[in-house]
């Protein structure tokens, strides 16, 4: 079994998961065909296909297949197309989930491009149902796609090349609360001689070679490129927005002589205005606009809901701190099954835990994952900002994370003891446990990170990298919490039970095993004042007054003037539990 991509670089080892998968199929010989995707194989979940091939993600990919060219010996090529399909879907029967069937609809196909771009796919592929295989390009199938546009400011212009005259491309940007304007990329096709004649003398004139706009990447392109301040609009089409926030195959769509530069800076600023309910959420609101930019969210329903009754804190204000803080939160969520609490009705009404996915979301991953029952079901993954907002619009507050990923799920690379203290236990012992766990742990050569619960306790959190198998990790979490229980009785409890507890700390290991949770830094909790689990700095521990304090409120201003992450380094550190396997 072998895997080859389209321009014939093999990539049996760089997709192990998917070999595996086909290997499953039990077949004696077969020629597949098929695409790999992450996510759900829409425009959106292109980058983060690019990041996870280039090692920089861990999504779970998916090789999705539509057509089969041999079978076990026989050559099926000539056959037609529906005909292939059918063998297809019949050999692929319950594949599983790394290998999918691609399904088609006969017929009208403007109503398929439609439904396509309704759901966020790039567009459609028409084939020719009654043709046999045609390798390469052919009229036997052709791709229609899906583009979006939107307006720009004009800012500069590089140098034509060739029989081109007046300018190579325009480069373009969008407006930025933080920068004023951030360069969006360029776009150099869409022209036709009559617009580059009258673009030309629109660029013509004084300029730089220094940008005049916020440029966040490096392009050798806009070297000898020159700058001017936004002097005027144009439309653009596009496929999508890149990792680095440009544009990807932009073309010119129009001038747009009816609008002013200021009217599309007016026009963030009105958003910003309009969205605003005291001066913490508007900070929280501009950030929110520059992170969403090219982002297709959720629409926001019922913003008004007082999700935190006593507190007065509406689902517009959750739905605008965890946009505040979703650089943050989302490398502790993404590419690992979930757990979230769902408040529809607010906090002072029923929540409950939710970990499988659902009918209604349609920006969320999963993965499927077998359970101790030996049932398999497919559990939340969240793989970037659009998934995580669906949640909050589905009244998510808090998130609970796996100590795995997604993709490796019987390896952990976190371990988590939880400081639960007994109702009558100052917070001073917590913050001394705490520090008595870390030296602990640095006898044992394992560095560890500290959060506050935004309950009554605190976390210490080691990670493991190598990661290490469940049952390792299990069975160290639970010998050093029995060990400091067994040494200092007086002070902790290794056993759950809080009839016990009194004025002792229970030192939670239960939260290192397959399918156990731990709240997410930066996730909200579904307490009165809306508190939010908070990583910090070991030195921070003796000024801290509670576990509980810091809030909806608080964090986005304490980021803001925040220098470093207290976390910084936690996946690059090399430990794990290997020595007393």
């Amino acid at each position: 079994m072998r895997l080859w991509s389209r321009n014939a670089l093999e990539w049996t080892q760089r997709l192990p998961e998917i070999g595996e998968a086909v290997r499953a199929l039990g077949l004696t010989s077969a020629a597949l065909d098929g695409e790999l995707i992450a996510g759900k194989g829409r425009k959106d979940d292109f980058n983060l296909l690019q990041a996870t091939l280039a090692g920089e993600r861990h999504a779970p990919l998916r090789y999705v297949l539509f057509d089969l060219l041999h079978l076990d010996g026989v050559d099926v090529a000539r056959a037609p197309l529906q005909a292939r399909k059918a063998l297809l879907q019949e050999v692929l029967g319950e594949a599983g989930a790394r290998l999918s069937f691609s399904s088609h609809a006969q017929g009208d196909g403007e109503a398929a491009y439609r439904l396509a771009g309704q759901h966020g796919f790039e567009g459609i592929l028409s084939k020719r149902a009654d043709r046999p295989y045609h390798p390469g390009r052919s009229d036997e199938w052709r791709k229609t796609k899906q583009m979006a546009s939107d307006e720009f400011a004009v800012v500069g212009f590089t140098k034509p090349k060739g029989t081109r005259s007046g300018f190579g491309s325009l480069l373009l940007a969008r407006p930025d609360a933080m920068h004023g304007w951030t360069y969006a990329g360029r776009v150099g096709t869409g022209f036709d001689e009559a617009l580059l004649r009258k673009l030309g003398t629109m660029v013509a004139g004084r300029g730089a070679h220094v940008p005049s706009v916020h440029v966040a990447v490096k392009d050798p392109a806009l070297r000898a490129a020159t700058w001017f301040a936004p002097r005027f609009v144009v439309e653009v089409f596009y496929r999508g927005v890149g990792r680095q926030q440009l544009l990807r195959q932009p073309s010119f769509k129009a001038l747009r002589q009816d609008k002013t530069v200021a009217d599309l800076r007016n026009g963030t600023d009105a958003v910003d205005q309009r969205n605003a309910k005291g001066g913490t959420t508007m900070k929280t609101s501009r950030k929110a606009s520059r992170r969403t930019a090219g982002v297709s969210l959720p629409e926001l329903s019922s913003p008004e809901k007082q999700l935190f009754p006593d507190d007065h804190l509406t689902k517009r204000q959750v739905w605008e701190y965890y946009l505040s803080v979703a650089d943050q939160l989302l490398p502790a969520i993404v590419g690992r099954p979930l757990s979230v609490v769902r408040c529809p009705g607010g906090i002072a009404q029923a929540c409950f835990f939710q970990k499988h996915l659902t009918a209604g979301l349609e920006r969320v991953a999963s993965v499927r994952l077998e359970e101790e029952s030996g049932a398999r079901a497919n559990y939340l993954v969240v793989e970037d900002l659009a998934g995580l907002m669906e949640l909050v619009q589905f009244n998510a507050l808090e998130f609970h994370p796996w100590g795995a990923r997604a993709a490796t799920p019987d390896i952990a690379d976190r371990v988590v003891f939880d400081l639960d203290p007994g109702a009558n236990v100052p917070f001073q012992e917590v913050k001394q446990a705490a520090r008595d766990i870390r030296r602990l742990l640095r006898r044992l050569e394992l560095e560890s990170f500290l959060r506050v619960s935004g309950g009554k306790g605190l976390h210490v959190v080691v990670p493991l990298n190598p990661g290490c198998d469940w049952e390792l990790t299990r069975r160290f979490a639970r010998g050093f919490a029995d060990t400091l229980a067994r040494s200092e009785p007086d002070r902790f409890l290794a056993t759950a039970s809080k009839r016990l507890r009194n004025r002792r700390i229970f030192i939670d290991y239960l939260r290192n095993g397959r399918g156990a949770t731990a709240v997410a830094s930066y996730s909200l909790r579904a307490r009165p004042g809306a508190p939010v689990a908070m990583p910090v700095d070991w030195r921070e521990l003796g000024r801290l007054q509670a576990a509980d304090a810091f809030t909806l409120e608080s964090v986005p201003r304490r980021l803001a003037r925040r220098r470093k992450d207290p976390w910084e380094g936690i996946d690059e550190i090399s430990q794990d539990l290997s020595r007393w396997s």
